[in-house]
């Protein structure tokens, strides 16, 4: 019996961390994907289309739009990985009998290399278990490196045979010891990838940084300057032409340089405006000093959400809101974020608080 598909969409959906420790969105396909599937195929290279259905296959037909979008969440699965919106990469499988089913992968080139193979493979071969199924099979060709190491990296127990010049690959899906630890492994590094938009940067803006002596945003300029911090310090101040000796900028995007973290100190309601500021800047880490959200009652816990949603939404790494900042004392970087004004001396240990 077909599964509920509104069950599906929401047991399926996860916030997955990409091996570079960017954030991203994986979710089941649905109907409504159709323009961001089309939009999705156009960027990708006739090379990865070729691979995909060996052959040249330079656009989708409306036909395939709705096969690819269309699926009964039960014998034929859909996923996609979504940054920003728009869909980065797609996987499907299409049971063949109540045993097996065929996979494919689909994920655009400029995001190729970051996990997403694994990661679809990964939450579909979850998602066939649940179905009852036991193996999956994938035709691949000889030259497709990048998918071919996908199956192989994964802990499954592949076989495969070569014909027509197509390789078939064949692996039941159970969770192995092996497989389990591969993907325990390919999270801490994602994991670990993801704090270095956090404490290995080079260039800092502080949005709402301020002229007044007794604010946070002043105190956040302040703390970096004296902190004898490396990289570069950007004052943002959209009603200032200099902070503390600094240049002001109006927005993020007006900083000349690239931008590797923000520290926002601007009124709650303005943060999820700075979070779209950074998203169009590129900036990977994002550091919301601003207080407002969850301690303040149920409209500061939706505010909250909203703020989390949309930063994973768009690949920003976040640390609050509400919070006392980041400090990292290695020589080399020696970055204070944060609300203390001195820096502690250099150790061994390293500490996380929540509270």
């Amino acid at each position: 019996m077909a599964a509920d598909p509104e069950v599906a969409l929401r047991e399926w959906e996860a916030d997955v961390v990409l091996l570079d420790g960017r954030p991203a969105r994986l979710r089941p396909i649905r109907p409504s994907d159709s323009e961001r599937l089309v939009a999705f195929y156009d960027r990708v290279s006739e090379r990865s289309r070729y691979y995909r259905f060996f052959a040249p296959y330079p656009a989708l037909s409306a036909r395939d739009v709705e096969k690819f979008t269309s699926v009964d969440h039960d014998r034929r699965v859909g996923l996609v990985v979504t940054s920003g919106g728009e869909i980065i990469g797609m996987g499907h499988y299409d049971a063949v009998d109540d045993r097996q089913a065929e996979v494919s992968f689909l994920v655009e080139d400029a995001h190729q290399g970051r996990g997403l193979g694994q990661l679809l493979l990964e939450h579909l071969a979850q998602a066939a278990r649940e179905r009852g199924l036991q193996r999956f099979v994938a035709d691949v060709l000889p030259d497709n490196g990048r998918m071919l190491q996908v199956f192989r990296d994964q802990g499954y127990r592949v076989s495969q045979h070569l014909a027509d010049g197509v390789l078939r690959l064949e692996f039941p899906i159970e969770q192995t010891d092996t497989a389990v630890g591969v993907m325990v492994a390919r999270e801490h590094r994602a994991e670990a990838a993801s704090m270095r938009a956090f404490f290995d940067v080079r260039s800092v803006a502080v949005v709402g940084a301020s002229r007044r002596q007794d604010t946070v945003g002043r105190s956040l300029v302040r703390n970096l300057v004296l902190g004898d911090f490396t990289g570069a310090v950007y004052a943002v101040n959209s009603q200032a032409d200099s902070v503390a000796g600094l240049p002001a900028y109006r927005s993020v995007q007006e900083i000349p340089g690239d931008v590797d973290l923000a520290v926002v100190a601007v009124p709650a309601e303005f943060v999820t405006d700075v979070v779209l500021d950074c998203a169009a800047k590129g900036v990977r880490g994002l550091v919301v000093i601003s207080s407002g959200f969850a301690e303040t009652g149920d409209e500061g816990r939706e505010r909250q959400r909203q703020l989390l949603g949309l930063a994973r939404s768009y690949g920003v790494r976040l640390v609050g809101p509400n919070c006392l900042g980041v400090i990292n004392t290695a020589p080399g970087v020696r970055l204070n974020a944060s609300l203390s004004p001195l820096m502690p001396a250099r150790g061994r240990v390293g500490f996380f608080c929540q509270s």
